[in-house]
C-alpha cells in the first residue's frame, strides 16, 4: 500500500476531527485534539498537497470569527502547520491563506506569544 496517498476515508476523518476541534463540547475538543495530533504525528498525511491546501483553507476561514481565534492557536497543530506550508512549495493561494491565518491569528496579543514561541523553535 501505498502511505502517500490519502484516502477519500482518511480526509473524512481529518475534517471530522477538525470539527469537533471547534465544537462546543470540551471534551469532544480534547479528544479530537489528541487523535489528530496522533495522526499528524504520520507524516503521510502531510504529504498530499491537497489535503494541505484543504487544511489550510479551512483554518483560515474558520480563523476569521473573533470566538475562534484563541482555541485556533492554542491547538498544537494548527502554528506549526501555518508555518510550514509558508516553508513549502505548494501553491501561492495556499501560502497566502496560511500567512493570513497568521496575520488573523495575531491579532490577540496571547497568539502573539504562541506563533513566536513556534518560530523560536525553528
Amino acid at each position: 500500500m501505498d502511505e502517500s496517498k490519502i484516502t477519500e476515508a482518511d480526509k473524512v476523518c481529518l475534517f471530522s476531527l477538525l470539527k469537533k476541534v471547534f465544537s462546543s463540547s470540551i471534551s469532544d475538543q480534547k479528544r479530537a485534539a489528541r487523535e489528530l495530533r496522533r495522526l499528524t504525528s504520520a507524516a503521510h498525511l502531510l504529504l498530499d498537497p491537497e489535503l494541505q491546501e484543504d487544511l489550510i483553507t479551512l483554518v483560515h476561514n474558520i480563523s476569521v470569527h473573533e470566538k475562534n481565534k484563541r482555541p485556533i492557536a492554542g491547538n498544537p497543530i494548527v502554528v506549526p502547520l501555518l508555518i510550514e506550508t509558508l516553508k513549502t512549495r505548494l501553491t501561492i493561494q495556499t501560502k497566502s491563506n496560511a500567512a493570513a491565518s497568521l496575520f488573523t491569528l495575531a491579532t490577540f496579543d496571547c497568539n502573539k506569544v504562541i506563533i513566536r514561541c513556534f518560530q523560536t523553535f525553528d
